[in-house]
């Protein structure tokens, strides 16, 4: 038996559904159903174990590069059905670089709206790039102000900003401007 075989299984959910046109016009879609119970339990106990390395006070953890070699996290990215999803949203070369715990409590508040530029720090402008965010709790955003608001490309395509940021990066770096 290999490992994308029955072990793979048990980390999707059943009925996995998602809007591949919704996602297309507004870069962003909400998928049901993506991990099982089992992959929850799963992602829960890694958060447990991790040491938050946080420099942020709006979050109870925050650390990056999680789990990139766990052996359920690589089966589960690395499996057909996650392919299938992935394509079906328009990537058909992509590679996973980051693995990232924000855990929040009642007292904690997460980040205002941003651009996640640190989280895709690595890439050019032109190059496309998505996350996936996965809630292990169940989120009630009109009565707890949680979960993740997004804006759809429509209304603002943080291509844009990219560009802007690799413009002035590149004035600085090639000396157009000097830094105090």
């Amino acid at each position: 038996m290999s490992l994308t075989d029955t072990k793979t299984e048990k980390l999707f959910g059943e009925n996995l559904k998602y809007n591949q046109d919704y996602y297309l016009k507004h870069g962003f879609t909400d998928v049901r159903n993506l991990i099982s119970s089992y992959m929850v339990e799963h992602l829960r106990e890694i958060n447990s174990q991790t040491k938050s390395n946080s420099a942020f006070d709006s979050f109870k953890r925050n650390t990056y590069n999680v789990a990139i070699d766990d052996e359920k996290v690589q089966s589960f990215i690395k499996s057909p059905t996650f392919s299938a999803l992935v394509q079906h949203l328009g990537y058909n070369d992509v590679i996973f670089t980051d693995g990232i715990i924000f855990e929040t409590d009642a007292s904690s508040v997460g980040f205002d709206w941003h651009i996640g530029v640190t989280s895709f720090k690595y890439i050019f402008p032109e190059d496309r790039a998505f996350s996936v965010w996965i809630a292990l709790d169940d989120v009630d955003p009109d009565g707890q102000d949680g979960g993740m608001s997004l804006l759809s490309t429509e209304a603002f395509s943080g291509s844009e900003f990219y560009k802007l940021q690799s413009k002035v990066t590149r004035s600085l770096t090639e000396g157009k401007y000097k830094i105090p």
